[in-house]
């Protein structure tokens, strides 16, 4: 039995593996998908600092790449400049 709370979601992969049989892994993506939103949310309703990490995360997956969600707080990056926003993204 798994219980969990009301509003988590949890992602299932299945790992095929050479003998047949499979490695099923259960992830709590919950974090991760408030995080997303999150940054949905300040791309649209945010500032330009916000929107432009944001796109940088669409250009990520769509390149391919995971990209694991990250939170930064409007208010830690109210002051940031353009170079420091930059330099803040391409460390990540």
């Amino acid at each position: 039995m798994l219980q969990r709370p009301v509003e988590s979601v949890l992602e299932l992969s299945r790992n095929p593996v050479p003998d047949g049989s499979a490695v099923i892994i259960l992830e709590d993506v919950t974090e991760r998908l408030r995080t997303e939103a999150t940054i949905l949310h300040w791309a649209h309703h945010g500032s330009a600092n916000v929107k432009a990490i944001a796109d940088w995360a669409d250009a990520r997956r769509d390149a391919g790449d995971v990209v694991i969600g990250f939170n930064i707080h409007p208010m830690l990056i109210k002051d940031a400049s353009d170079a420091q926003v930059a330099r803040l993204v391409d460390v990540a």
